[in-house]
């Protein structure tokens, strides 16, 4: 297969996935917004889904303090990790309570759960901008100290398939561990 076929199939099937998956783009930006709203920064403009390059974002003031610009670029991760825990655990205890029964509002839910753990890693705007944040602070404190691990962490996932690792994320959040929470709790 030619690198041109191979890279085409790549983008397909990524942007496939992302459309597929919209609801974990909406609560990937309501995370940004609840933790602008809790940093007390002022949030200019939103758009939580919309065709195109650009899923969705939130366009706010730049932050003044190191942890502020923390916890908004982590805040997706944080939200949508829980929301993909929770909704996923509903899917497999009614799985699991009520095998014979399976309707299409347990199947949205673990849908929408998933969804939100495809979605939980911060973007690449979103390891820039809380990249540049870490490096532009000329002093060291603790919370930067703290801060370093979790930029080393999303820039190595970023230079990998940054599709793939989503995946494979949502996966072990939405059906492992959910799983084998039911399945060792009888």
């Amino acid at each position: 297969m030619s690198g041109r076929l191979r890279e085409f199939k790549y983008i397909f099937m990524s942007s496939l996935i992302q459309y597929i998956t919209f609801p974990g783009v909406i609560f990937h930006e309501l995370g940004h917004v609840i933790f602008c709203k809790l940093a007390k920064v002022k949030i200019y403009r939103i758009s939580y889904f919309k065709f195109g390059a650009t899923l969705g974002f939130v366009e706010h003031e730049a932050p003044q303090k190191l942890h502020q610009s923390f916890f908004i670029s982590i805040g997706p991760l944080i939200l949508n990790s829980i929301i993909c825990l929770i909704f996923t655990a509903i899917f497999f205890r009614t799985l699991f309570v009520s095998v014979s029964h399976v309707d299409l509002l347990i199947l949205v839910f673990w849908w929408i759960g998933f969804s939100a753990g495809v979605h939980a890693f911060p973007s690449v705007d979103d390891i820039e901008n809380f990249k540049n944040s870490v490096y532009e602070r000329s002093r060291w404190s603790l919370f930067r100290i703290i801060s370093l691990p979790f930029v080393y962490i999303f820039s190595l996932v970023k230079k990998f398939e940054y599709i793939e690792a989503r995946l494979i994320y949502a996966s072990t959040l939405g059906i492992v561990l959910p799983f084998f929470f039911y399945f060792f709790q009888k």
